[in-house]
């Protein structure tokens, strides 16, 4: 029987393409007594990892001062101060590091204290995002556990069309893209890596959950499935604090078979890989690169238009602009 210090602290990284249930996933493991999460997506830890030299040594305090100012102007907080009326105090993230100014300990002092995790809990992060980012998950946490979850395609591009306005073209091209990324990716971390289906989350969502905990080396708790709290703002499920059995399918009806197979058409391969009934049989036909351009430009065009409504003008573009030009670079 392993030792209290051989146990898993975490990370956990909940991953996967927008609208494919990492909320859901999220709640469903803060219900466990030793996991905590916090409500909102960092998403800014590969930036973190490809510039933390350029921050210097945030032992400094005036250095963790100037970090500090740089990284509250984030959406993670913006959108933590702005939901729960609150984010780090500088002097207690401070404190926390102690005499480790790790970008490692730096971050998990963070996620510790957002989620109210305790030394010996097991702390984690959900960004969907960083699916595309699996290698550098685990170059920052060598022991990182990394749950996938995924969703039928056509279900998920139908859900991307209804809550920002993207193209399902478009968004069925990513979904190609970055699920096979993610997966080559997973190949030279196998044993850390957890790919589960949204759809059999849905139905079989204690089975599910017994795995994750056997995964993370826990023991599955029966309150695990209840949630605290509605995990989703948008589509379908907002609001719902219990699991929506069958909440899948929806592109059946929803679609058109011109429109499905338009779909399927981009994705058909990776659907057959994981086991998803495919009726198109033909060749795949991926989106050109200048398509995808175009397409992109269209969809941020609905995003701006979509945050304008209620942030106005001004502010959405400055803070979507502004976002861009700190994580991206």
């Amino acid at each position: 029987m392993s030792s209290i210090d051989d146990q898993f602290s975490g990370p956990i990284f909940v991953v996967g393409m927008p609208r494919s249930g990492t909320k859901l996933l999220r709640g469903l493991l803060n219900s466990h007594s030793r996991v905590g999460i916090p409500l909102n997506e960092t998403e800014f830890l590969p930036y973190l990892e490809r510039h933390w030299p350029q921050f210097g040594d945030l032992s400094r305090r005036d250095r963790f001062e100037a970090f500090y100012r740089w990284i509250t102007g984030t959406f993670y907080f913006q959108n933590r101060l702005r939901e729960h009326g609150k984010r780090i105090d500088l002097a207690m993230w401070y404190l926390a590091c102690q005499d480790d100014f790790s970008l490692p300990n730096v971050f998990e002092q963070l996620i510790r204290h957002d989620a109210a995790v305790p030394s010996e809990g097991i702390w984690g992060d959900k960004s969907p995002s960083y699916l595309a980012h699996i290698e550098i998950l685990k170059r920052v946490y060598p022991r990182a556990k990394i749950i996938h979850i995924v969703r039928d395609v056509r279900d998920y591009v139908l859900s991307m069309e209804k809550a920002f306005g993207k193209d399902r073209r478009r968004a069925a091209q990513r979904w190609v893209n970055t699920i096979r990324q993610a997966q080559r990716a997973a190949q030279s971390f196998a044993k850390d890596v957890h790919e589960l289906q949204y759809e059999a989350l849905l139905d079989n969502p204690r089975e599910e959950l017994e795995e994750i905990c056997s995964f993370l080396g826990v023991v599955f708790e029966e309150q695990m499935l209840k949630l605290s709290r509605a995990p989703e703002n948008l589509g379908d499920t907002a609001g719902e604090t219990e699991i929506v059995a069958g909440n899948y399918g929806k592109y059946i009806e929803q679609m058109s078979e011109a429109e499905r197979i338009e779909i399927e058409k981009i994705a058909a391969a990776m659907l057959q890989k994981l086991n998803y009934s495919c009726s198109y049989q033909g060749p795949v036909v991926a989106l050109s690169k200048a398509e995808l351009r175009r397409l992109q430009l269209r969809d941020a065009y609905c995003l701006i238009k979509k945050d304008s409504q209620r942030n106005g003008w001004v502010n959405t573009i400055r803070s979507r602009v502004g976002h861009f030009i700190k994580l991206r670079s």
